[in-house]
């Protein structure tokens, strides 16, 4: 029963981060789309990771990074949701971070509660702005 106990613990400790791919994660699907039009890759890649609440013990991570035509990276976003259950305790994280020349641009952070039957109420939306440099800018 102890060790149940601990195994559990362990498995929510190490899949509770706030935006980033959980450890426990296993990939489902991997997709590359180009735009011809704007000469942008693609590349969408999922993940099923255990999360034990009490609305689900699966979660969903969603990972995407846009290349220009020359192979830099200019987008990078990413989408952690609590579980595929659409009663209105559906929990969202997402992480948009674009760059320009090399170096991180802008990033967005929004945390939306309560999604599923009605649009939901974001908890969290912030924007963090970077130097040329990529330093984080002071407010």
């Amino acid at each position: 029963m102890r060790l149940l106990f601990l195994i559990i613990l362990l498995t929510v400790i190490l899949s509770s981060c706030r935006f980033n791919r959980p450890i426990t994660s296993v990939r489902i699907s991997k997709t590359i789309l180009e735009d011809s039009l704007t000469n942008i890759e693609s590349i969408k890649t999922q993940y099923k990771f255990l999360r034990i609440s009490r609305y689900g013990i699966i979660g969903h991570y969603y990972a995407e990074k846009k290349y220009n035509d020359s192979g830099e990276l200019i987008e990078k976003s990413t989408v952690k949701i609590s579980a595929r259950v659409y009663d209105g305790f559906i929990k969202s994280k997402r992480k948009r971070t674009l760059y320009s020349n090399k170096k991180k641009a802008e990033t967005q952070l929004v945390i939306t509660k309560s999604q599923g039957k009605a649009r939901g109420k974001n908890i969290l939306e912030k924007t963090i702005l970077f130097d040329k440099d990529g330093r984080k800018k002071k407010n």
